[in-house]
């Protein structure tokens, strides 16, 4: 069981880190070399899985928060939509972003993913107990 002062603290830890989401996805594009510019590491499909990580750990920072898996999968939903939202404003309004349909199903990859393992990792837990 959560209790209620880490509730509160994963709030302020989900509040900052939507906004940090939300700083990166809107910043103007990186220009080459920049640390953004994903493309001078090398490491194929690095943006798809930062998206997929970044996505993951919103809903693993939620379990903390939210007590009734039926409430983490309203917010799982959400974040889902906020994800495909913030691709749509890079494409229509953020200079120098594109908006990708690849990074969009990443973004809903790492929220499914995060909450599959939430959902297993409570189910394990319940057994145990």
């Amino acid at each position: 069981m959560i209790n209620h002062h880490h509730g509160l603290i994963a709030t302020v830890i989900f509040i900052f880190y939507t906004a940090l989401i939300t700083h990166l996805s809107l910043i103007g594009g990186a220009q080459d070399g920049d640390i953004m510019d994903f493309d001078q590491y090398g490491i194929l499909l690095l943006d798809k899985i930062l998206h997929l990580g970044a996505y993951c750990c919103f809903v693993l920072i939620a379990h903390f928060i939210f007590v009734h898996l039926r409430h983490l999968l309203w917010l799982s939903l959400t974040l889902c939509g906020y994800g495909l939202l913030l691709e749509f404003i890079q494409s229509s309004y953020i200079p120098g972003r594109e908006g990708s349909l690849l990074d969009a199903i990443s973004n809903m990859l790492g929220v499914a993913i995060g909450f599959i393992t939430v959902f297993f990792y409570r189910k394990l837990t319940q057994l145990t107990s």
